[in-house]
Parts: C-alpha cells; sequence; structure tokens
C-alpha cells in the first residue's frame, strides 16, 4: 500500500485525517490538501534546518502567487483543524498557532450573461446537428434555459422574444416551444 504522507509530520497527518474519517467526515478534499502541504513541508526542512510549523504553514498558504483568496481560505481552513488537533494531543506538546491571515469566505465569481445574438448563433449552430438525433433538440434545450437570468422570472416579452428566436433558428423544433396564449398548465 502507497504512503499516503512522506514528510516529517507524515504520523500526526495521517492520525488527523483518521481522526477526521472516524468522526464521520470523509475529508476527501482535505486529504489532498495535506498532501500538498506535506510535499512543501519536505522541501521547507530541507532548506530550514530550525523550521516552525506555525512559519511553515504561513509560507505554504503564501507559496502559490495568484491564487484566489477564497481558495487560500478554504486552505487555511484545513490547517486551522489540523492546529486544534495537535493542541488537543497530548502526544505532540505545546503547539504555537500561527497568526491567521484574514481571508474573505465567498467567492466573487460574476457569471457572464449571453447577448440575444449570442443566443441566436448558438440556435443556428445546433440546428445543423443531425448525429445523434436527439443532439440538435437537446442543445436548443439547453440553450432555452440559460436564456433567461436566473435571478428573475421569465416575462412575457421574453417569451415572444424566445419564440421568435426559436422559429427563426429551428423551424423543424417549434413543437418543443411552449404556444405563447398557454402556459405551464394549459390556458392561463
Amino acid at each position: 500500500m502507497k504512503k499516503i504522507f512522506c514528510g516529517p509530520l507524515a504520523t500526526v497527518l495521517l492520525g488527523f485525517l483518521q481522526f477526521k474519517r472516524d468522526l464521520g467526515y470523509g475529508y476527501r478534499r482535505a486529504e489532498f490538501t495535506l498532501r500538498e502541504f506535506d510535499k512543501f513541508l519536505i522541501k521547507y526542512e530541507a532548506k530550514n534546518r530550525h523550521w516552525r510549523l506555525d512559519r511553515a504553514a504561513i509560507s505554504w498558504l503564501s507559496s502559490k502567487p495568484g491564487r484566489k483568496p477564497v481558495s487560500v481560505s478554504n486552505e487555511a481552513a484545513i490547517l486551522r483543524q489540523l492546529f486544534r488537533y495537535l493542541r488537543r494531543s497530548s502526544a505532540f506538546g505545546t503547539v504555537v498557532e500561527p497568526v491567521w491571515p484574514h481571508l474573505p469566505t465567498a467567492s466573487q465569481f460574476i457569471p457572464s450573461f449571453l447577448s440575444k445574438r449570442d443566443i441566436l448563433n448558438l440556435l443556428a449552430l445546433c440546428a445543423d446537428l443531425d448525429r445523434p438525433q436527439f443532439r440538435a433538440v437537446l442543445y436548443r434545450g439547453n440553450c432555452d434555459a440559460s436564456a433567461f437570468e436566473p435571478s428573475k422570472e421569465p416575462t412575457d416579452s421574453d417569451h415572444n422574444c424566445w419564440t421568435k428566436m426559436s422559429s427563426a433558428a429551428e423551424p423543424a423544433a417549434q413543437a418543443v416551444v411552449v404556444p405563447q396564449d398557454e402556459g405551464v398548465f394549459g390556458k392561463e
């Protein structure tokens, strides 16, 4: 069996991982993060003879430039849990916890929206798909679903516009489009 951790804290990291899993946490992503930290510790120990874990943790968090703060924050959360485990562990002794950086925990992702022209182009491209037979209708349906902003309900003008765009781009698939005077549950 392959060893998960090979660095100076291999037994501690393995014990921490097993502790979390015994509590019922899967800790799959955290295992990957701990493996990266372990690889970093091997190199860090080789460069710094008198290394300290608290400094190594902060060095590791800052070792990858250009990362989003939310990603660093997620990794810092795992290290915080590791330090809590070390403090509670009687075998490790006194643990100096680093001064953790204050990082945002929410992503700042802003989705882009397609213009009507982009949607028409996508529909035109979908109309030419012929293998397998369901592909054109399936992709067109995906375009239908992404045409409206998720934050608002589609209005009548959105629906009228989409019906016109659908019929202009792909007349054979008009049966998929709900008629303008009928809603999901029949006449409204």
